[in-house]
């Protein structure tokens, strides 16, 4: 065997090895990016949309049962033990200033039963006793347990000691929450939804339902005004929004309201030249003086490119030079994201579809269209 035969040989398997990889990657990929999308679109609809809502709700009902206090409400407690982790920064209710002999005395009796020789800090005798009074069975009914009337400082406000402790236990010292009104809310995600994922449910179906009354609404003659005055009156004199909302309006109109056939039409039209067919998607009827300078009828094609569909040119197109294809929109955009190599089945060209069609045209016949739907160029004309 030559070098050459040699060399050949060797760079065989190679060339095998990286089709063999290139096929196993366009299996792959497909899957991957579909999932790498879903996690996107459910990232920005969790960023954007659950998560406002979800605090919203949080909010609300921190506002509605939360207990802070300011500073000229309260007592010091300097005549009370320091706390772990909190010292003596923290301050009391006035019922509980009363019964201050009553503490005393239950910290002597702990102090007492703590096995002789043995130190005992006082601030754990104190942790003690509040933590056993806050584990009584009516502690969510007494007003009077001791972890209700102690206040510990918290951006600007003073929360309830039982609230401060959940939260803690809940996110960590590390992380709580810099306001009093943050910590309720992480408060309420605890006592009321058990679990952010519950409350991130509910914010989920307040969402469903909001968009269903929404539409609700718009379907009455009376929100129909109201939102027409709304953007006539407000949005389209902001200098800024209402070139943003206009052009997101069209978009949504155009993609979620419900139109006629002619909006997802497939057709060819010979572009951008005589002689080469392009794939459009008609989107609407023309501009009047467009139509009225040209004599006839014209309509609005958006011209897909390749292999992102979703760009491309808008033409205005005289009706009478397109051909509508018998493929749906779907099967277009496989046709352009493919570079033309996905071909609807009832399109695709065989010499028996070419014999047929061929034989139902006249010999003059311009190009044109199967029967199937097929684009086909007509025998050259003779001189």
């Amino acid at each position: 065997m030559t070098e050459d035969g040699a060399r050949i040989k060797k760079k065989l398997p190679k060339g095998a090895a990286t089709r063999v990889f290139l096929r196993g990657l366009s299996i792959s990929l497909p899957p991957i990016l579909t999932l790498v999308i879903l996690l996107w679109v459910g990232q920005g609809l969790n960023s954007y949309i659950i998560q406002p809502i979800g605090d919203g709700v949080r909010w609300t009902i921190a506002s509605t049962v939360n207990e802070i206090r300011q500073e000229r409400e309260l007592l010091p407690s300097e005549e009370l033990p320091p706390l772990p982790n909190i010292g003596n920064r923290y301050r009391i209710t006035p019922g509980l200033q009363k019964r201050i002999p009553e503490i005393d005395k239950l910290i002597a009796e702990k102090r007492a039963a703590s096995p002789s020789g043995k130190r005992v800090d006082q601030r754990h005798l104190w942790e003690t006793i509040i933590r056993e009074d806050t584990a009584q069975k009516d502690f969510a009914y007494n007003s009077d347990a001791l972890s209700k009337n102690i206040y510990i400082p918290m951006g600007g406000g003073y929360i309830p000691l039982h609230v401060y402790a959940t939260v803690e236990r809940q996110v960590g010292p590390l992380a709580m929450p810099p306001t009093a009104i943050g910590a309720y809310m992480d408060y309420v995600t605890t006592q009321y939804f058990y679990s952010f994922w519950h409350l991130s449910a509910l914010a989920i179906l307040l969402t469903v339902v909001g968009v269903y009354f929404v539409g609700r609404l718009m379907t009455a003659q009376l929100g129909s005004w109201v939102v027409h005055k709304i953007e006539t009156k407000i949005l389209a004199r902001l200098p800024l929004i209402r070139n943003v909302y206009s052009s997101v309006k069209q978009v949504t109109d155009f993609l979620l309201t419900e139109t006629e056939v002619e909006y997802s039409r497939v057709v060819a039209i010979e572009y951008p030249r005589r002689g080469i067919w392009s794939l459009g998607l008609v989107t609407g009827e023309s501009m009047l003086d467009i139509a009225t300078a040209a004599g006839e009828p014209m309509i609005s094609v958006l011209i897909p490119s390749s292999p992102m569909p979703v760009t491309g040119y808008t033409m205005n197109v005289p009706r009478s030079e397109v051909i509508d294809l018998d493929i749906s929109v779907d099967e277009a955009f496989q046709f352009c994201i493919s570079c033309g190599v996905l071909v609807p089945g009832r399109q695709q060209v065989t010499p028996e579809v070419l014999k047929k069609a061929f034989g139902k045209q006249l010999p003059s016949a311009l190009p044109a269209i199967s029967d199937s739907g097929t684009i086909l160029t007509g025998p050259p004309k003779t001189e």
